[in-house]
């Protein structure tokens, strides 16, 4: 994929993961896990914003999106009953676009 496609595209994934993470935030009851997946993934989202906006490493770029594609696995995999709606949709939101991005630079 070129660049200018993930420059593209990034941002809407920079926002469902920014939603994430206000509503985790928000609420108390999130069980560590989860609430520690979306934290690592909100960092990675700061971290991958520069790289996305600045560099030409297409290969790091790559890696980047791997690691918060697993990231929003593990998310995933954290959203047990009990989680809101919300937050569930958040996450689910944030994984999806994270797995198709993923799926284009591969």
């Amino acid at each position: 994929m070129h660049l200018d496609r993930i420059r593209e595209l990034f941002p809407r994934i920079e926002q469902v993961i920014a939603r994430a993470e206000e509503v985790c935030d928000s609420d108390a009851s999130v069980p560590q896990a989860l609430k520690e997946s979306v934290r690592e993934l909100g960092s990675q989202r700061h971290q991958a914003h520069h790289l996305v906006l600045t560099s030409q490493d297409q290969e790091g770029i790559r890696r980047c999106i791997n690691e918060m594609e697993a990231t929003s696995d593990r998310a995933k995999a954290a959203c047990r009953d009990g989680v809101s709606d919300t937050l569930r949709q958040a996450v689910m939101e944030a994984h999806d676009g994270l797995s198709d991005l993923k799926k284009q630079v591969n």
